[in-house]
């Protein structure tokens, strides 16, 4: 198998949000923000941990119309406050 094959899909997204650093870094790595912000109007959170560390671990409980319950969790691979956060990104549950 050649080394592209090998390689696992990247997403990189870049905004600009018009607010303090501090605050948006805070309101993507910090459990309570998490609950009131993250999702589409459809989804709500029952439940997020956060071990903000390089090689901690998130996990957040979601409950979607459309799927139930899934979950989204990943490992923090860089943690820079408040200018860089580089995380892994997985599904679990019901994904039709």
């Amino acid at each position: 198998m050649s080394e592209a094959a090998e390689e696992k899909p990247v997403l990189q997204l870049n905004r600009v949000i018009a607010a303090p650093r501090e605050r948006v870094f805070a309101a993507w790595t910090t459990a309570e923000a998490i609950k009131v912000w993250f999702g589409p109007e459809s989804c709500r959170v029952l439940d997020a941990q956060v071990d903000l560390r390089v090689g901690g671990e998130y996990c957040f409980q979601l409950s979607t119309e459309q799927l139930g319950e899934i979950k989204v969790s990943g490992r923090y691979q860089e943690v820079t406050p408040p200018d860089k956060l580089v995380y892994t990104w997985q599904w679990e549950g019901n994904q039709n």
